[in-house]
């Protein structure tokens, strides 16, 4: 699971009730992260770190996350070319 999977299982679970809870949560914005839903940005490590404490889930799972989507990501941009 990629963490745009994760991110939207957090909101389809109730466990945050708008992208702007999630973003009170994540310390961060409401654009930011419907670019992380829409897949057009990824968190960085300081938004990584803030994920896992407000989730509860261990770092280096949300960076794997991170780096499995960005890599799908990175591979769909190589193959339109």
């Amino acid at each position: 699971m990629g963490i745009q999977a994760f991110l939207r299982g957090l909101l389809e679970a109730g466990v945050y009730r708008s992208q702007y809870d999630m973003a009170d949560a994540f310390e961060s914005k409401q654009p930011t992260v419907n670019h992380w839903l829409q897949g057009v940005r990824f968190p960085n490590r300081e938004s990584c770190v803030k994920i896992s404490t407000a989730t509860g889930k261990p770092l280096v799972e949300i960076v794997d996350m991170v780096h499995e989507d960005t890599r799908a990501a990175i591979s769909e941009a190589v193959s339109v070319r």
